[in-house]
């Protein structure tokens, strides 16, 4: 059971991390694929988080 539970959490884990990855390479933000090079993509995303901000709202804007 708790190899269940560690598989459904790793799967669920490279989906985020996937979804991440697309929403940021949307706006030419990319980076080699892995865990440590999407949370070196979430520090800088955080380190700009005004740029961020303005990058989300366009393309919430876009999707209306």
């Amino acid at each position: 059971m708790l190899h269940r539970a560690r598989h459904l959490f790793i799967r669920q884990r490279t989906a985020v991390i996937n979804s991440i990855r697309a929403y940021l390479a949307k706006f030419g933000i990319v980076a080699p694929v892995g865990r440590r090079s999407v949370e070196q993509l979430l520090e800088i995303v955080a380190d700009n988080h005004e740029d961020a901000k303005k990058l989300s709202s366009g393309y919430l804007n876009s999707r209306s």
